[in-house]
Formats: C-alpha cells, structure tokens, sequence
C-alpha cells in the first residue's frame, strides 16, 4: 500500500484551518459496490502527564469480527488541543 502525504504536519494554527478546509472540499461520498471484507478501528489516547499520545489500530475481517492486524504506535504531542483541529494532535501518530 502507498500513502501519500496529503500534508505537512508541523503547521501554524492558521494554516491548519486553511489545510483542513482545502481538504474538507475533497471529500467524496460514493457508494460502495461490494461489502467490505476488511474494517479497521483506531483510537488515540493521551499519557497522565499529557507529553505522549498512544495511537492503536484494529483491522478485523467482516462478517465475524476476527482480527486480522493491530498496530500501535506512541509520539510527543506537537500540537496543542484547538477545538476543530483535533486531527492534527491525534493523527501524527496513526
């Protein structure tokens, strides 16, 4: 799988609102064709100290839930929490 950075990470407030409208006028809705065989969860979870955030992901295999892949991964925070802009605090670390 290819992931393609859609974005620098290391952004201003500013310009994280300007880079999440950009991207907000990307998103597609479009049907699927088939039922998925794969679903993932992920979750991100902040140290008592609130220095690191813990990221953890979950790929389970449809109908029955089995899993199939997890993966976790921890980072310093680099961004503070800004009502609107919480992707750019949690989502480094995905």
């Amino acid at each position: 799988m290819v992931i393609k950075d859609l974005h620098s990470w290391n952004l201003s407030y500013s310009q994280a609102r300007d880079c999440q409208k950009s991207l907000a006028s990307k998103v597609q809705f479009t049907p699927l064709r088939k039922q998925p065989k794969l679903i993932a969860g992920i979750d991100c979870a902040f140290s008592k100290d609130g220095k690191t955030i813990i990221a953890a992901v979950i790929v389970l295999k449809l109908p029955d839930l089995v899993p199939v892949e997890t993966a976790n991964a921890l980072r310093e925070v680099t961004f503070p929490y800004i009502p609107g802009l919480l992707s750019f605090r949690e989502a480094p670390p995905a």
